[in-house]
C-alpha cells in the first residue's frame, strides 16, 4: 500500500460525546429565550427542508445578541470529563482528530481550538457585519450528511478506511460509524434502543465511555 493513505483518522460526534450537552441547539435555545422548534418538525417528516429552514431563519433573525454575547453564554464549553485527555493521548498516538456534528459552528469551532483539532463540519450560523444573525445554514442534519463528510475528511487527509474512526451517540451517527474502519458507540440511555439491532453493524462496537474507548483502539 502507497503511503498516500497511511495517515490514521478518528471522527467524534459533539453533543453527548464530547460535551455533557445532549443538544447544543437546544442549550442556545433556551439560554435566547427562543421557544419555537420548527427542526423537529422536520426531523418528524412534518414538514419540508424548506420551509423548516425559512422558519427557523425567522426566529433566529429575531435574537438581538451579538457573536460575541452569544459566545459569552458558551462559556464554559461543559467537557466530559474525559474528554480532554483522551484528545491528547490520541494526538499523541498520531491519530488525526476532528468532529463531525450537526451542533452549530459557534459551538464546534470553540472546541476545535480548544482542544486543538485537525478538522470539523458543523452547521452554520452566519452572522453580519454588525455580529448578529443573518442567517442559518443546517448543512449537517442527519446520518447521510454525517457519512459525506466522514468520507471528504478520509481524502481530505489521505486515509484508508481500514485506517479511520469514528465515534457517536446517537441514530445519526449510525450511518458514519458503519463507513468507518472501526465505529465506536457509546451508550446514551435515550437512543440505544433506536439503534439496536437494525443500525449496529459488524464493524461497530459499543462502549459506556471514552475512556473504555481508547483502551480497544489501535496504538
Amino acid at each position: 500500500m502507497s503511503d498516500f493513505y497511511k495517515n490514521r483518522i478518528i471522527a467524534f460526534d459533539l453533543d453527548g460525546t464530547l460535551i455533557e450537552w445532549s443538544n447544543s441547539w437546544d442549550y442556545l435555545r433556551k439560554m435566547l429565550g427562543l421557544k419555537e422548534k420548527y427542526y423537529m418538525d422536520y426531523f418528524l417528516g412534518k414538514m419540508i427542508y424548506g420551509e423548516m429552514k425559512k422558519l427557523e431563519i425567522e426566529v433566529w433573525r429575531r435574537v438581538n445578541f451579538t457573536r460575541e454575547e452569544i459566545e459569552s453564554i458558551l462559556e464554559p464549553i461543559p467537557y466530559r470529563k474525559e474528554s480532554r485527555d483522551i484528545i491528547r493521548k490520541l494526538k499523541r498516538r498520531g491519530y488525526i482528530v476532528g468532529i463531525i456534528s450537526a451542533a452549530p459552528n459557534i459551538v464546534v469551532e470553540k472546541v476545535y481550538k480548544e482542544l486543538k483539532l485537525d478538522f470539523y463540519a458543523a452547521s452554520k450560523i452566519i452572522f453580519d457585519k454588525r455580529g448578529y444573525i443573518r442567517d442559518i445554514i443546517l448543512s449537517v442534519t442527519n446520518d447521510v450528511d454525517k457519512a459525506i463528510y466522514f468520507d471528504y475528511f478520509l481524502y481530505r487527509f489521505k486515509a484508508e478506511r481500514r485506517n479511520s474512526i469514528a465515534v457517536g451517540d446517537s441514530p445519526i451517527d449510525a450511518l458514519m460509524l458503519q463507513r468507518a474502519g472501526i465505529g465506536i458507540y457509546i451508550i446514551n440511555e435515550n437512543y440505544y434502543v433506536d439503534l439496536k439491532p437494525s443500525k449496529i453493524s459488524h464493524n461497530i462496537i459499543v462502549v459506556n465511555s471514552l475512556k473504555e474507548m481508547l483502551k480497544i483502539l489501535p496504538k
